[in-house]
This record gives structure tokens, sequence and C-alpha cells, in this order.
């Protein structure tokens, strides 16, 4: 008889977790297998030991945590580098764009140079208006 289900169920139990079984076929389970008693006592142990707690109580923080962690993150950039960034995505724009609009019926690899300048334009341009 495979204990996966069993020790599964065990877990779920010290977890305050639904064990998806009863609790009758669980305990009669763990009276006739050692090996299932073993595994539920060295479970509690470790949730004991590790101080396990319920943390459904905790106030979820991440969005001040996020937005805090990209104002300090504007903060530190150097509004020097940001416009030296931006200056050059829109140098970068006026050569591409030329390529990229080409009609030369054998730019083709032209065209996607132009179309790869653009995109990488962009990314300058992301980055210096929103660096964090």
């Amino acid at each position: 008889m495979s204990c996966e289900r069993y020790r599964d169920a065990v877990s779920a139990r010290v977890d305050g977790e639904d064990p998806e079984i009863s609790d009758e076929e669980l305990d009669a389970h763990l009276a006739g297998c050692p090996g299932c008693r073993d595994f539920e006592s060295s479970t509690r142990r470790m949730r004991v030991r590790w101080g396990a707690h319920d943390t459904s109580s905790v106030p979820d923080s991440s969005r001040a945590v996020v937005k805090r962690m990209a104002w300090e993150d504007r903060r530190r950039s150097s509004a020097a580098v940001r416009w030296l960034l931006a200056v050059s995505a829109i140098a970068i724009i006026a050569g591409a764009v030329p390529d990229f609009l080409s009609s030369d019926p054998h730019g083709h690899a032209v065209r996607h140079v132009g179309a790869f300048s653009l995109a990488y334009a962009a990314g300058l341009l992301l980055v210096a208006l929103r660096p964090a």
C-alpha cells in the first residue's frame, strides 16, 4: 500500500489545511502504519522547530515596498545620465527612421536594421524616462 496519499493528508492537517480524506480514515491508517506515525511526529516537530505560524494576519505591504524602491531608484539616478540616454535615443531614432522607411527594393536588410535601431532607441528612452 502506498502511503503517499496519507502523508500528503498528514502534511495538510498539520498545516491546518483540508487533508482531502476523512479524519477517521487518516487516524485509522496512522494507527496501523509506524512509518506514517513517524512522519506525522517529525512534521509536527519541524513545524515547531522552524517557528512556522499563520501568516494570514500579516498585512500585504508589497505595493508600498515596490513604490518606495522605485522612488529610491529614481532619486539615485543621475539626471545628466538620463538626459544623455534621451539625447542618444533621439539621435538613434533620427538615423534609423530613413532606413526603416526605405523604399529601395533591395533594402530588406536595411529595413530590419532600422527596425532594430528603433526598438533599441525605444528601450533607451524607457530607461531615461523610467529608470526604476
